[in-house]
């Protein structure tokens, strides 16, 4: 899906799709010990779906509770892939734990 920034607020923003549709967007908070993510790792929601945004690209997501991970890019990403999936509840242990379990087989 293919996002484009509607209205801006100080934590939550609008966006649309590209079917005209309004989904809320906040900031990824780490797990860890570190402040934040820098504004590189977003949530993008509307009713029951969560969209992970990592620089720019959805590397997953959260449907109906099910999670899906489209690919680990890099070290941050998977960072950010980890807590998204740990703040929803979901088990994110390590890369290939995380690949076995969620990861999307194209």
């Amino acid at each position: 899906m293919a996002f484009e920034v509607k209205q801006s607020k100080p934590r939550m923003r609008k966006v649309t799709d590209i079917y005209n549709e309004v989904w809320e967007q906040y900031s990824l908070k780490p797990n860890d010990s570190h402040k934040s993510f820098y504004g590189k790792a977003h949530v993008i929601q509307k009713g029951n779906v969560k969209v992970l945004r990592s620089y720019d690209t959805d590397v997953a997501e959260i449907e109906n509770g099910k999670a899906k991970v489209f690919v680990l890019y890099s070290a941050t990403t998977t960072r950010h892939i980890k807590a998204f999936l740990q703040q929803n509840g979901f088990k994110a242990e390590s890369s290939k734990q995380i690949m076995a379990d969620y990861g999307v087989k194209e």
